[in-house]
């Protein structure tokens, strides 16, 4: 991923600062096309890691203050997090929802169903991670599973149960009285199934409880912003000038990593084992040395006889 031109272009300077996040209204969006979620996964989990981990070093109270007495960490911040399972396992996420929040940090995670988050994070890390999330939205889930789980949370309700019975002697037709009673019975606040079969505009909000606000389990009819006024003006708001980089740069960013030239050929290794043999063992090197009788068929070439060497003369010349 990181080898094509238009990602190394990307990743080859920057004008965001995330340490400055906090102290200047900043908004940075991450725009990947459908098709290629899964390729840039780790290029997102990348980004919102060192966003993560730059943002949450120094509380706002311990940064220090600006010139006019206010803090220099004056904004919070909101990661909108769309599609979080394909962005891989993202460590700091394990903690950061519940250790990050003195920090201002606020997250937005949006993912398919529970069992996603589960199956990347295991089943203790992923329950940690959406404990610590106090508001959640929930569509129709599509599972059995997750509905009762749901369901569960809802809690029951009382329904007034209507009883009737009819009292007659044997062989005799119709009743001689009849005797209705009612009682109260709990019932799930929304079956399984219930959940499971959510109308398309409806959805369920469970928000956690304050020190001043009690917890709330609402079922809520859906927004749709082509509905909304506010939201259809501003669907037609021009976007925001973008900085735009050189383009022409984009073919001197890469280059190959490895050129393969043939400009030598391999050696044979055979002489050089059988030198190294005849150096390491004697033994071979005076076999080798003793020569082989020859056939009677072969002429043999007799070989040269060895110089004799010659002693080297320790006296001293006079000049």
């Amino acid at each position: 991923m990181y080898a094509e031109k238009t990602v190394a272009w990307a990743v080859s300077g920057d004008d965001i600062d995330f340490a400055k996040m906090r102290e200047e209204k900043t908004t940075v969006y991450f725009s990947v096309t459908e098709g290629n979620l899964k390729k840039y996964g780790p290029l997102m989990n990348l980004f919102f890691t060192q966003a993560i981990r730059l943002n949450s070093k120094v509380i706002p109270e311990q940064g220090g203050h600006c010139p006019d007495g206010t803090l220099r960490y004056k904004y919070q911040l909101g990661l909108l997090m769309d599609e979080l399972a394909i962005m891989g396992r993202i460590e700091s996420m394990e903690t950061a929802p519940a250790l990050t929040r003195g920090a201002g940090l606020r997250f937005f995670l949006i993912f398919q169903g529970k069992d996603q988050i589960r199956d990347i994070y295991g089943e203790n890390a992923a329950n940690g991670i959406m404990k610590a999330i106090h508001n959640e939205i929930v569509f129709a889930p599509g599972d059995i599973k997750l509905a009762e789980e749901y369901s569960r949370r809802l809690g029951n309700t009382t329904v007034r149960v209507h009883n009737q019975s009819l009292n007659r002697q044997k062989h005799q037709v119709g009743a001689q009285g009849q005797t209705d009673s009612y009682s109260e019975q709990p019932r799930a606040l929304m079956l399984p199934q219930e959940v499971n079969e959510l109308p398309y505009d409806k959805q369920l909000i469970f928000i956690q409880g304050t020190k001043t606000t009690p917890p709330l389990k609402i079922l809520a009819r859906k927004i749709f912003f082509y509905e909304e006024e506010v939201f259809k003006a501003r669907a037609n708001m021009p976007p925001p000038p973008l900085p735009v980089g050189d383009a022409t740069k984009i073919d001197a960013l890469t280059v190959p990593v490895r050129t393969i030239e043939a400009k030598v050929a391999v050696a044979d290794p055979k002489p050089m084992q059988a030198e190294q043999r005849q150096r390491w063992n004697p033994k071979e090197k005076a076999a080798d040395a003793v020569p082989a009788k020859p056939d009677a068929a072969e002429p043999v070439d007799e070989p040269d006889p060895e110089p004799t060497p010659v002693q080297a003369d320790d006296t001293l010349e006079t000049m």
